[in-house]
């Protein structure tokens, strides 16, 4: 399934009070085109569109700063894999988080820039 599908289908079953949190790299991409941001939704992403695996701990803070509202992670598996200990804190208070993982086996847009200017990212000579 392609990630903007899922993305898409995602961002039309959010609730009006939800908190969405995103990582940076191609799942921003997916999260900026495909989850629209609608009147009483909050919606979070890196301020410089750099930082990776923040999606999982700010999602974690806003579930601690708004207890009554559903807060979502959305992220990919190589932003996750660098704070998926951070679940752990989730478990410990009790936090009902959602996390959406969506799966592409590579840091995306890194590998999107090295196939600009490398070539091939997979092997180097």
């Amino acid at each position: 399934m392609k990630p903007q599908v899922v993305a898409a289908e995602l961002g039309r079953r959010l609730p009006a009070n939800v908190i969405v949190n995103c990582d940076s790299g191609t799942i921003a991409t997916w999260w900026a085109r495909h989850i629209p941001a609608r009147r009483g939704q909050m919606h979070t992403v890196s301020g410089n569109l750099a930082t990776m695996a923040c999606g999982l701990p700010y999602t974690i803070a806003a579930q601690i700063a708004y207890p009554d509202r559903l807060c979502v992670a959305f992220v990919a598996d190589g932003g996750f894999t660098m704070l998926m200990g951070d679940l752990v804190t989730a478990v410990r208070y009790k936090l009902p988080i959602k996390v959406v993982i969506l799966k592409n086996n590579s840091l995306g847009q890194i590998k999107w820039e090295q196939m600009v200017f490398l070539g091939n990212p997979e092997f180097w000579l």
